[in-house]
């Protein structure tokens, strides 16, 4: 989870305002349903099916469900059964953080609707203010006994990840390009991000995930507006771009499926990274493609969207 899907949404959400004058929340709910759940359908599927296979039946049956749900951070709190050899690891262990995506969604459309009377600076100064609440909530939460495991998994307090991207698509909506973003921009951006590699105590709980946030939302500000940073946006990067859900959601049952087979040989990471490539390759032509050409078909999706908007720039 980061800024990215709450940079994507709010700016998907704000083109379909200024396109049509206001936001289908049923469509849009339609399509995050098309483009969402049928993959996690399949990857809890395929969970369920290496659990039942290696004699684990029904062990992991709470995540299961939150995941289906998307509930699974708030389960994700109460911890995972112990799977013989993988101890607490869980198939479903890192869908704690779709589940708060999924959160966002569920609410956004709606505070976008109804604060659409509200100045673009207005909407920026609140949200700013709103990821500095959630910030110092998570020190109150430390400083008060709050285990890792509440501050870590829990929507309130990881909100402002999802907040830091919402807040760059209001910034750079019928925003002109800069179009010469200097280079230390990113760099700086990559430091913030790679500073959380040696946070520690209570930096590493509370501070972590704003320095993702902000560090994330500035090397997306710099790719989106200065060309220079084209490489950011190469063929290959789009191609895995494109099945990055696929990638993220299978990754883990697929790492398990091999430790359970293979235990931890020294070549199972390769494999397990070339396995899950192909695992979200065919997911994503054979199971996410057709799901993605219905949604495509609504006129408020995204390449409707680009339509729209590319129409109405050659008219003026």
């Amino acid at each position: 989870m980061g800024a990215r899907p709450g940079f994507l949404i709010t700016t998907l959400l704000l083109e379909e305002r200024q396109v049509y004058g206001s936001i289908k929340i049923g469509g849009f709910y339609r399509r995050r349903f098309l483009r969402l759940v049928p993959a996690m359908v399949a990857c809890v599927v395929l969970a369920l099916s290496i659990l039942l296979i290696y004699g684990y039946g029904f062990a992991d049956w709470k995540l299961e469900l939150g995941t289906l749900t998307y509930t699974a951070n708030w389960v994700s709190m109460g911890g995972y059964p112990n799977l013989g050899p993988l101890g607490n690891t869980s198939p479903l262990g890192h869908t704690w953080s779709l589940a708060i995506e999924e959160q966002f969604y569920l609410v956004w459309p709606l505070v976008v609707t109804l604060t659409a009377r509200l100045s673009k600076r207005r909407m920026v100064i609140v949200m700013s203010c709103l990821c500095a609440v959630i910030l110092v909530w998570r020190f109150v939460l430390f400083n008060g006994g709050a285990g890792f495991s509440r501050i870590y998994f829990g929507t309130d307090t990881r909100a402002d990840l999802l907040m830091c991207g919402a807040i760059l698509a209001y910034v750079l909506h019928q925003a002109p390009s800069r179009g010469n973003v200097p280079p230390w921009v990113v760099w700086f951006g990559l430091a913030l991000i790679g500073s959380t590699r040696i946070m520690t105590g209570s930096f590493k709980v509370c501070v972590l995930p704003t320095a993702v946030g902000i560090g994330t939302v500035v090397v997306i500000y710099a790719v989106v507006q200065d060309s220079r940073f084209a490489p950011f946006d190469w063929r290959w990067m789009r191609w895995i771009g494109k099945r990055s859900y696929g990638l993220y959601l299978y990754q883990l049952p697929v790492i398990v499926f091999f430790l359970l087979t293979v235990h931890r040989d020294k070549w199972m990471q390769i494999v397990a990274l070339l396995t899950t490539f192909v695992v979200a390759a065919l997911s994503y032509k054979y199971l996410e493609m057709p799901f993605q050409r219905m949604k495509d078909r609504d006129s408020r999706s995204r390449r409707g969207l680009e339509r729209s908007l590319s129409q109405s720039r050659v008219r003026t």
